[in-house]
Parts: C-alpha cells; sequence; structure tokens
C-alpha cells in the first residue's frame, strides 16, 4: 500500500468515529465524489449545520469552528479553572466533534481533545487554510483571553503545521489534499526558507525522496506519551 492509497477518503474515514465511513458507504453516489466526505467533515467540524444554542452568537459560533480546527490539529488544553473557558470548551463538545476524556468526581470540569482521525485532521487543515487572518494571531487572541494554555510546546506545532501546509502547497497542484504527505526537502524548505535551505541540504546526504507523515498523526503520538 502506497503513501497515496493512505490519503485517499476512502482509506481515512475507516479510522475514528463510524460516523464518516457509514456515510461514504451507504449514502448517496454524490458523497462518493473525491473531497465530498471532507467537506462533511469540516461541516460537522465547524458547526455550519448546527442550530444556534440560546445566547451564542454566529459571532461566537465561527469562533469556536476555528478553536476547534485548530485544536484539531494543534491540541492545545483549555484553562479549565476559568468558566468562561470551560464553557467554551463544553461548546466544542456540543457541536464542534470535540470528544470528552473524564469527568471529575465534583463535576466542575471535563478533561477533553481531538483523538487522532484523519479526515477530520484533513477538514482541519481545510478550515485553517481558508481563514483570511494569520493564524496565529487567532491563536494568541484565545491565548490572551485566557481561553487555553500557551505552554507545551504549542507555538512550535503550529509553526511545524503551518510549514507542512506550505510544503503541500508549494509541491502539489490544486485542489490540495493535506493528508497526501510532501519530501522531507520540501518540508524543510518550507520551515527553514529558501534562503537558508541550501546550507541544509549540503550537510546532509541524501534521503531527500522520505515523506512526512500527517502532522496530526505525529502530535497525537506525541499527546499519547504524554498521557
Amino acid at each position: 500500500m502506497s503513501l497515496k492509497d493512505v490519503a485517499e477518503e476512502s482509506f481515512m474515514v475507516k479510522f475514528g468515529r463510524p460516523l464518516f465511513w457509514s456515510r461514504l458507504e451507504n449514502s448517496e453516489e454524490v458523497d462518493r465524489v473525491p473531497g465530498n466526505i471532507v467537506h462533511f467533515a469540516r461541516i460537522k467540524l465547524i458547526g455550519r449545520s448546527n442550530i444556534l444554542p440560546p445566547g451564542v452568537s454566529l459571532l461566537e459560533r465561527r469562533h469556536n469552528g476555528l478553536l476547534a480546527a485548530i485544536g484539531t490539529r494543534i491540541l492545545f488544553e483549555f484553562d479549565t479553572s476559568r468558566e468562561e473557558s470551560r464553557t467554551r470548551e463544553m461548546q466544542l463538545v456540543e457541536g464542534h466533534m470535540r470528544i470528552v476524556y473524564s469527568i471529575p468526581v465534583d463535576r466542575q470540569y471535563i478533561r477533553s481533545g481531538y483523538p487522532s482521525e484523519p479526515i477530520l485532521a484533513e477538514a482541519a487543515a481545510h478550515e485553517m487554510n481558508s481563514e483570511e487572518r494569520p493564524i496565529i494571531n487567532i491563536l494568541s487572541s484565545f491565548i490572551d483571553n485566557g481561553l487555553i494554555y500557551k505552554g507545551g510546546g504549542l507555538v512550535a506545532r503550529l509553526i511545524l503545521a503551518q510549514a507542512y501546509d506550505k510544503a503541500i502547497q508549494t509541491s502539489h497542484p490544486q485542489p490540495w489534499k493535506y493528508s497526501q504527505g510532501v519530501t522531507v526537502a520540501a518540508f524543510f524548505t518550507a520551515l527553514i526558507s529558501e534562503k537558508y535551505i541550501g546550507r541544509w541540504q549540503d550537510s546532509a546526504k541524501g534521503g531527500f525522496q522520505e515523506r512526512v507523515h500527517s502532522f496530526h498523526t505525529l502530535c497525537s503520538k506525541r499527546q499519547g506519551q504524554q498521557d
């Protein structure tokens, strides 16, 4: 099985919630068109089809959708010491595909996150790259508002994710599939910049055709090691 096969929607939907593979296998032909199941996953992730809960504005739902997309790939943690943060975390569980891992006895907060789901990570990548504002500015605003923790290598993971996305965009024609992988050389060129990549290539010996795995998969492994 090649990396191209692994990056196909029909393969990615086999991992994670049965919602996606059951829809792909049993729905009308329109959902079998490449990209349509990713579009469906994106709608579920950002909550576009959700009925607005009482007191939640369209803007707040938009912010929650961005939080969900960023959280799927960057794996941040909410600051559960703040009521606003706990409320926002619950909203992501209710309408943006976030999963509750545990609830303490006092029920004052939850432990939640986004497990490794390739089709959802692909949808999150599309959402992040469709945003006009720089993602780092959006993430910074969430941190400044005290919604999420800023530690744990959060910025480093964002930099790596965006370098990977840039490598995808410069290595493949549109429409982009962010799960299809890039060469190590392309990834480091996006990460380091054209100005300095020559020095790195000169110091390395071959191996540039090795593929970089899905960034979300790498982050998920890291989170599993921490747990």
